[in-house]
């Protein structure tokens, strides 16, 4: 039997060295930074707070949804609905409507022969019909009025004023000179109760004595009787200053009973 014999390499494996030790890889570094997009601007922009500053308590004359007077707290549908809602925008809308015509109908009543024992009568309809007006005029009150002698500018306040009293005594001529100026589309603009709001319409002829003559003969409550101007224009003034002062009171009550629950609340 023969001997087993050891097996021995015929040449010793040899153990390779790294000729160069490993050395970590630097991080990437961009060249540029990166700026977010246009479109990410815009939306960022959008979500972040900013408050509003006022500059200004002023009325915009020209903006036919905003509420700046007595007239269209009574007949703005638009400018009551972006306050209260559409449904008591319109319900209320339609009832000051009623009650500018109580209104415009009692003053000419009362310079018709014989008409005198209706007028009283067409001004209690019309003050049954502006009571609900008096949230939205509560807000005129606020807004135009004791915001801006708080924020200590009544000069504003007495413009804000003087704007609402002229708007509110040009209540009846106003959808006629729109009719006149833009047709059927414009007197539902001067009304109101169109869908853009209350556009107040005036002459621009370039002559003022041409603008106050077109102003006098294209309001309705002037075609009863030229020879009672005077009168008919005190008349007007009279309802005007017993309307403005049954709907202050009216929002000035609104305006305590509100104050009073906050204080309650505190």
């Amino acid at each position: 039997m023969q001997k087993l014999k050891i097996i021995t390499p015929t040449q010793t494996t040899q153990v390779q060295q790294a000729t160069q030790a490993l050395q970590p890889m630097r991080g990437l570094t961009p060249t540029q930074a990166l700026k977010p997009t246009a479109s990410f601007q815009k939306q960022r922009q959008a979500y972040q707070y900013k408050p509003r500053e006022v500059d200004t308590f002023l009325s915009n004359y020209s903006d036919p949804t905003e509420l700046n007077s007595f007239i269209d707290a009574l007949t703005n549908r638009e400018a009551v609905s972006k306050k209260f809602g559409e449904t008591w925008g319109t319900a209320s809308t339609i009832s000051g409507t009623v009650a500018v015509l109580s209104f415009a109908g009692s003053i000419i009543a009362s310079l018709i022969p014989g008409g005198q024992a209706v007028a009283p009568v067409l001004a209690k309809i019309g003050m049954a019909a502006a009571v609900p007006a008096i949230p939205a005029a509560a807000d005129v009150a606020i807004e135009k009025g004791i915001k801006p002698i708080l924020a200590g500018k009544p000069d504003e306040a007495g413009l804000n004023m003087l704007m609402n009293l002229g708007e509110t005594m040009d209540a009846v001529a106003n959808p006629v000179k729109g009719l006149i100026l833009e047709g059927p589309s414009g007197f539902a603009k001067g009304t109101g109760l169109a869908q853009d709001g209350r556009v107040n319409y005036d002459y621009d002829t370039g002559f003022f004595l041409t603008d106050i003559l077109l102003e006098t003969l294209t309001d309705p409550l002037n075609w009863v009787d030229f020879g009672t101007g005077m009168a008919l224009k005190s008349a007007t003034k009279n309802v005007a200053e017993t309307m403005t002062k049954e709907i202050s009171q009216q929002a000035v009550h609104t305006v305590n009973k509100s104050l009073a629950k906050t204080i309650g609340e505190i």
